[in-house]
């Protein structure tokens, strides 16, 4: 999209890296001292700090560098998700600097608990789906309440996720299907939201009414397809837990601070 805009107003996109995102680290490390300038403002701060110094390497005989700056040319910012709410506390917080800026999705206020994310999923996946995802999770969460440690071993096996220690990290890998209908796109010619349904609802090359196929067969399928699709994006040298896990303070996912590690300076930044 952002290419899109460029194209139709002759203009030209540039993409950056946040701050402590990828290599693009003031700092060689993310430990708690390297990560105290991890912060909103500065992130805001880099944005402008880049629009007015940087030095575009345009061909002279297309473009003068000089004549291409924010105070010179509109310059629009664009994000969707955080990098939208981070657009639009910009547009507030340093205002006269971009000429526009478009938030898409912006996540302008942080909630932890946010159920809510996945109303719209729910409300508008197919029914048959919907339908079973529902029936499967009341069941899941009934067994993680009430259920004996062997129906719960049982459950955890079935998804292919039986060395995952605790119940409610592994009821926590089903939201990674649902997660994938906010972007809704081909990935290696597998369109994984569509697919992920069609492995639920298709059977024999018949597609469930809208109640779907029922409890029953919805979790042998749901079983399989995480099986496959998702307990194998663990790799062999490590632990289901080191995958799927969250109660080992050992493990790498909370005290590795070597740059490039994603969810240690994304929790940072929340």
């Amino acid at each position: 999209m952002p290419g899109r805009i460029a194209q139709e107003n002759h203009g030209a996109s540039i993409v950056l890296e946040h701050r402590f995102f990828g290599l693009s680290n003031p700092y060689p490390d993310l430990s708690d001292k390297s990560l105290a300038v991890h912060t909103l403002e500065n992130a805001i701060d880099d944005l402008v700090y880049f629009a007015n110094n940087v030095k575009l390497p345009f061909p002279n005989d297309l473009q003068d560098p000089s004549q291409v700056g924010p105070d010179k040319v509109p310059w629009i910012l664009v994000g969707g998700s955080y990098p939208g709410a981070l657009t639009s506390w910009t547009m507030v917080a340093r205002p006269g600097v971009f000429h526009a800026g478009w938030s898409s999705s912006g996540v302008v206020e942080a909630i932890t608990y946010y159920w809510g994310y996945f109303e719209p999923i729910r409300q508008n996946m197919p029914m048959n789906c919907s339908a079973d995802i529902q029936q499967v999770i009341s069941y899941i969460d009934s067994k993680g309440i009430y259920g004996t440690e062997s129906e719960k071993q049982l459950l955890k096996s079935k998804f292919g996720m039986p060395n995952v220690t605790y119940y409610d990290d592994f009821a926590s890998t089903l939201r990674n299907q649902l997660w994938t209908w906010q972007s809704i796109s081909p990935v290696d010619g597998r369109e994984e939201f569509n697919a992920f349904c069609d492995s639920l609802e298709v059977k024999d090359g018949v597609a469930a009414g809208p109640g779907g196929w029922g409890l029953e067969n919805a979790l042998d399928a749901w079983g399989a397809y995480e099986t496959q699709w998702v307990a194998t994006n663990c790799p062999g040298s490590v632990s289901q837990d080191g995958c799927f896990g969250t109660y080992d303070p050992t493990l790498a996912y909370y005290h590795n601070t070597k740059v490039d590690q994603v969810w240690r300076s994304w929790f940072w930044l929340w």
